[in-house]
């Protein structure tokens, strides 16, 4: 069970509670992440996501997904 809190909240408290919900999924990693991106800003959120990811592995925090893996 993947449990998201808001300390404080804003117009964009949501945008932050998705992305790091979905790096908790990709990594199985405890993660804390503020973030001030706009609410309806999908493509900023994506790219954001993303450099996080790379940067999460880049670090030794995570693997890359191999490819062709189905999960």
């Amino acid at each position: 069970m993947i449990s998201v809190t808001s300390i404080l909240g804003g117009a964009s408290a949501n945008t932050g509670s998705g992305i790091a919900r979905r790096l908790v999924l990709k990594t199985g990693l405890n993660i804390i992440l503020a973030c001030n991106i706009p609410k309806n800003s999908p493509m900023l959120e994506a790219e954001a996501e993303k450099m996080l990811v790379q940067k999460l592995i880049q670090l030794g925090y995570t693997r890359a997904k191999a490819e062709g893996s189905s999960s």
